[in-house]
């Protein structure tokens, strides 16, 4: 875990949470207004820097299962056991007095509390989220008890080893002519992709990726993950000769994988439309919103 980095993003956290919390108490802010507050908050908790430091060393008996059986782990899904909504509403009021006097109080809870995760499988997160809405959460062991789902201890070296699953040939598709590129963000964190033929990127579930860009993401069948309205979405960049090796920086000219969904859920794009991919943890996690 890069420390300093995390120590930053809470120092600011800290300053943006204390500013909040006197519009959050104001006599004219409504209930809808703080439940916005806590969103805003929810998500910048979840942004923080996560690592594998922030494991619990549990993991669910059916995610342990499918490791050994040699799915990969990027597969699974870090679920954390506090409630982002709830740790933003707690650092707001029963924790405020203590991040108001201590510099290092919300890096304490980050650390032993809201960045704590468990390593579940997708299905299994679906279910916890139904215990974990503020008005049904107990506590992390309730919930999982409620949602049927055993957690064992395990090593952390366990995660270290990156387990590969039986290499899947990817739709090679001949019809997609080569997409613009509209305003480059790069410098920022962030990209623009100009989507000019949607009817062929829905068929094939994929976006194409503009030579110029292709640094901006890990390497060849390399996965890493996009937060995406409907969800966090492992996908990785493909299509490149044969014998092309796994992990090369340069090669692969497709985004594509798991974003059929995406696509399914959004019947009104066009020609034209332009999506934005921003840097959330280089190489690694990604974010997309369609501009």
């Amino acid at each position: 875990m890069n420390k300093n980095k995390l120590i930053n993003r809470c120092n600011v956290l800290r300053k943006i949470i204390i500013s909040l919390s006197e519009i959050y108490f104001d006599a004219n802010t409504n209930e809808d207004q703080k439940k916005l507050i806590e969103t805003v908050l929810g998500a910048a908790i979840w942004y923080l820097p996560s690592s594998l430091d922030l494991w619990t060393g549990k993991i669910s008996e059916e995610a342990l299962k499918l490791i050994k059986e040699g799915t990969n782990v990027t597969k699974l899904t870090k679920e954390h056991e506090f409630p982002r909504k709830l740790a933003a509403r707690e650092v707001l009021t029963s924790e405020l007095p203590n991040i108001k006097k201590s510099d290092n109080r919300l890096f304490e809870l980050y650390t032993k509390k809201y960045g704590r995760w468990n390593l579940v499988t997708p299905r299994e997160n679906k279910i916890l989220g139904k215990f974990q809405k503020d008005v049904s959460f107990i506590s992390s062991s309730e919930s999982y008890s409620k949602a049927g789902i055993k957690l064992i201890e395990v090593e952390k070296s366990l995660l270290q080893k990156r387990l590969l699953v039986n290499k899947v040939q990817e739709v090679q598709p001949r019809e997609i002519k080569e997409t613009k590129t509209g305003k480059d963000f790069s410098k920022s964190g962030s990209i623009e992709i100009v989507l000019n033929n949607v009817e062929s990127c829905k068929k094939y579930s994929l976006f194409y990726l503009p030579k110029e860009l292709r640094s901006f993401f890990p390497g060849f069948k390399v996965e890493f993950e996009l937060e995406t309205d409907i969800g966090v979405i492992l996908t990785k960049v493909t299509s490149a000769p044969r014998g092309t090796k796994y992990g090369d920086p340069m090669a692969g000219a497709y985004i594509q994988g798991g974003l059929k969904k995406w696509f399914d859920s959004h019947p009104d794009l066009k020609n034209g439309t332009s999506i934005i991919i921003s840097n959330i943890e280089p190489k690694k996690r990604y974010s997309l919103l369609i501009k």
